[in-house]
Order: structure tokens, then C-alpha cells, then sequence
């Protein structure tokens, strides 16, 4: 196809040159095919799907339950699509959502949901479970509860407006919406003391404020099989990042000035506290983890600052951390090509024709090693000396 021009501005540029980022990326923008998806469980002929949505409509075949159309398909003049029975989502974020390995039963927690496409999806795998979506931005926060509950009527969820590095509330305790408010009001309590401790291990000087999460959406009612565990079995850290992979969007800021682009984006004060906003995402999403579960962090962006070098960090901290492969034959993604880090994924919108993704899988090993081993050595010598 025709390359597209798009006029880069000179900062955005030397921050691409700076991260190793191929500005033709933004060149390829419209030849991007749109993405979107039948909810899990449904089927829907392909042959059905050309004639509601439009006659390019393909299956993914690498990604069960997802679909491509032509770019220029508006989703939101499809049927289909109004009442419900189909997902505007992009493949790369169904892959994140798919290397959690989700079952029936399993409660899980997304650290930064807003605006819930993912939550959506997360909801339909796991009857008998639970999906705690946590958000800093109230307004997000509102279109996901919106969507998830006005226009989807998905049960068992519960939202929280927080600031997710602090998040430590555990899956919902029964099936009844009262006991949620009561478990609230006893972590409000027990937060104080955990939060001094956090900060003293992550090195953050006092926190300010209330970090108390506000509880801001939950289902009537719970139809629960595991009730009362203190940790989630899935985690997805689906990291706030500098939104450079996400091509589409940013070819926008051609037509709607790349100064607003600099400011939400590239702002040095943004940039240099990003990289500590990603290590304390995941690492609130691994404090959550039970022993033994699938955590996923992933960004939408190609630089390797928010991607490899955030995984090296964190697996450098946490000996409990193990990176599992991710499972995905015949996705256009490549392998990191950093020495132990193969077991990484990367979407590459110039190979991949979708938009970037970093994926990173971990489970959690029980602490064979690190610091709770060393903390237990150490009172035991004080109570045998």
C-alpha cells in the first residue's frame, strides 16, 4: 500500500531515535485493519458477520473470537455492535487478556481498567469468580462502569477509583454486596501500618493524602465458589504508558496538533516519573498474586525503558517472580531479543498489522528464596539464639 505521510514533530522524533523506535511505524497507520470480537462462548458464522458488519470482515485464526474488517468500518454504525453482540477491541489487547489462562472460578484483579474492554472479556471466562477493576481517572472509570454494567449487564465485578500502586484488597469475601462496604472499613484500618511498610520497601517517602479505595461499582450479588481467599489468581497490570505503539491514535494528533500530543505525553515530568509509576504497578499486582497464579504485564508502547527493562527490574526484586511463555502459535509477534527475556512478546505494528503490545507472563513461586525467607531466618535467631 501507499505509505501515508504524517509530519512528525522534532521532540517526538529524537525521543523515538532515543528509544530505538522506527517512525515509519506511523507511515502504516491506515493500512491497520479494525479489530473486534464475539463475546466468549457465542457463535457467529463468518458468512453471518460479512453480511452484518461488512463483506472484508476475516476470523483472527490465531486468537479464537476475533475478527478483522476493513479500517474504514465504523463499529458504531453496525447493528451487531449497538445491542451488544459484538466488541470493538484490538487483537493485541485481546492477547493479554488471553495469556491469563483464564477458567471458571478464578477472581481476578485488572490494576488499570478503565475504559473496561478487557474487563468485559476477563468477565466472560471466569463464572463462579470474581473481576476487580481498579482506576485512578474518575471519569474512565464512569465510561467502564457504564459500559459494563448499563450496556453489557456483567455480574460479579466490582470497581474501585484508587491509585492501584496501593491496592491491596483481596477478591470479594461472600456473595453479599453488604459485606463488601463492612471488608472495606476493616482494610481502611489495617491500611495504615501496611502502607508504611510498602513504603519503606519500595523506598517511597511518606505517601500523602487518602490512599483509601473508594469503592465505586459492585454487583448486586455474587455467585461465588471460592468466597473468603486473601489473594487473586489472575493479575493483569496492563501498565499506563507514553501510548507511542498505539498508531492510530497518535496519526490523530496530525489533525489535532502535536502540542496536546507533547504535553499528555512526552512532558519530561511525565516521563521521568513513568518508569516508577510501571515498577510500582507490577509490583502491587505481584503483591496481590497467589502462589501459583499468572500475572500479565503489558503496555501499548515499543520502548524498551517501559517494556524489557521494567521485567529485568522486577524480576531483579522479586526472586518469587518467574517468566512463563507465552502460548500464542502463528501471532505475528517476535520474542524480546534481550538475553533472558525470550519469553517475552512483542507486537511490532510493521510486522504484526496490529497495533504495539508488549506482553510479559509471570507466575509466583512460593518463597523458596528472597526476603519473607530472610525475615523468618531472622526472628527465629532472635527467638533461639
Amino acid at each position: 500500500g501507499k505509505k501515508m505521510e504524517v509530519d512528525l514533530p522534532a521532540p517526538f522524533l529524537a525521543w523515538l531515535r532515543e528509544n530505538d523506535i522506527d517512525p515509519r511505524v506511523y507511515t502504516i497507520a491506515h493500512e491497520l485493519k479494525r479489530y473486534f470480537r464475539i463475546p466468549h462462548a457465542t457463535h457467529m458464522p463468518i458468512e453471518v458477520l460479512r453480511e452484518q458488519v461488512h463483506t472484508s470482515v476475516e476470523s483472527v485464526p490465531w486468537l479464537p473470537g476475533f475478527f478483522s474488517v476493513d479500517s474504514s468500518i465504523r463499529l458504531q454504525d453496525v447493528e451487531l455492535y449497538r445491542t451488544g453482540q459484538l466488541f470493538g477491541m484490538d487483537v493485541s489487547s485481546g492477547v493479554a487478556v488471553h495469556c491469563l489462562a483464564l477458567k471458571p472460578g478464578d477472581h481476578v484483579l485488572d490494576l488499570c481498567c478503565a475504559p473496561g474492554a478487557k474487563l468485559c472479556m476477563i468477565a466472560e471466562h471466569v463464572s463462579g469468580g470474581s473481576v476487580t477493576g481498579v482506576d485512578i481517572s474518575l471519569p474512565r472509570l464512569a465510561t467502564c462502569r457504564n459500559m459494563m454494567v448499563d450496556k453489557y449487564g456483567i455480574p460479579n465485578t466490582r470497581l474501585f477509583l484508587a491509585d492501584s500502586r496501593h491496592f491491596t484488597i483481596p477478591p470479594p469475601a461472600s456473595g453479599a454486596r453488604a459485606d463488601e462496604a463492612q471488608q472495606l472499613n476493616r482494610y481502611k484500618r489495617k491500611r495504615r501500618a501496611r502502607q508504611c511498610a510498602d513504603a519503606a520497601m519500595l523506598g517511597i517517602r511518606g505517601t500523602t493524602g487518602d490512599e483509601t479505595p473508594r469503592l465505586f461499582h459492585v454487583s448486586e450479588r455474587f455467585e461465588i465458589e471460592r468466597p473468603g481467599i486473601e489473594y487473586y489468581d489472575k493479575v493483569l497490570v496492563d501498565a499506563e504508558c507514553t501510548h507511542d505503539g498505539s498508531v492510530k491514535h497518535i496519526v490523530k494528533f496530525d489533525k489535532w496538533g502535536w502540542e496536546s500530543f507533547q504535553d499528555r505525553f512526552l512532558s519530561p515530568a511525565r516521563l521521568s516519573t513513568l518508569a516508577d509509576l510501571q515498577r510500582g504497578l507490577i509490583t502491587a499486582g505481584f503483591r496481590m498474586l497467589a502462589i501459583g497464579g499468572t500475572l500479565v504485564y503489558s503496555t501499548c508502547s515499543l520502548a524498551a525503558a517501559q517494556n524489557e527493562e521494567i521485567v529485568t527490574w522486577f524480576l531483579s526484586q522479586y526472586p518469587a517472580a518467574r517468566l512463563v511463555s507465552v502460548d500464542l502459535p502463528g501471532a505475528p509477534a517476535r520474542p524480546s531479543a534481550r538475553a533472558g527475556l525470550e519469553q517475552t512478546l512483542k507486537f511490532d505494528p510493521l510486522h504484526s498489522g496490529t497495533s504495539a503490545q508488549f506482553i510479559a507472563c509471570f507466575t509466583r513461586l512460593p518463597e523458596a528464596a528472597g526476603a519473607e525467607q530472610l525475615a523468618t531466618k531472622l526472628m527465629r535467631r532472635v527467638d533461639h539464639p
